[in-house]
């Protein structure tokens, strides 16, 4: 599966034994769209390996996971920049990447279900709810914007990428353009 990948884009971030980040921006000229780009790879995976495979694309690594997430089983989801809040706002909380069962819960607790909740909540409030400062800024980040998970994908093997992300999930920072 990762060949394939790879004669798509040799920007390839390997998250797990079946899941990887793509990189395509800089193919819109020679390969198309990224919506386009992402059909082609779930044709040629399904051709070349026999296996379906479900893609998100976004213009950033949180985002085209949850909307890979959202597209299972064996689908295809495109997350516009100009849509990208509409999408994740009526999420249910635990659909924002790194929040776990035990958090949802707590959060719950509270009412507070979808990640739209989570946006309107005070730092404070999110603070006394969610443990570590980290966890509060990224949820926080994740909630109001689409700043988290847009660090470059990492390639192994390559120089490392310069921001680093030091508990499970991406770190927060400014998204870089993609063309849409």
């Amino acid at each position: 599966m990762f060949e394939v990948f790879r004669d798509t884009t040799p920007l390839v971030e390997a998250v797990s034994v079946d899941e990887a980040f793509l990189d395509v921006a800089g193919l819109h000229r020679v390969s198309g769209a990224p919506v386009e780009i992402a059909a082609r790879l779930r044709a040629d995976v399904r051709d070349r390996v026999g296996l379906p495979i479900t893609v998100g694309v976004a213009r950033t690594k949180f985002l085209a996971k949850v909307a890979s997430q959202q597209a299972k089983p064996d689908g295809l989801l495109v997350v516009p920049p100009d849509r990208e809040l509409a999408f994740l706002h009526p999420l249910p909380v635990r659909r924002l990447w790194g929040v776990g069962t035990k958090t949802a819960e707590r959060l719950h607790a509270h009412g507070i279900d979808t990640v739209a909740d989570v946006a309107e909540l005070s730092e404070s409030m999110l603070a006394s709810l969610v443990a570590g400062r980290w966890a509060t800024g990224c949820m926080r980040c994740r909630a109001t914007s689409t700043a988290a998970g847009s660090a470059p994908v990492y390639v192994a093997g390559r120089s490392a990428p310069s921001v680093r992300s030091v508990a499970p999930g991406p770190p927060c920072r400014p998204p870089r353009s993609t063309p849409w």
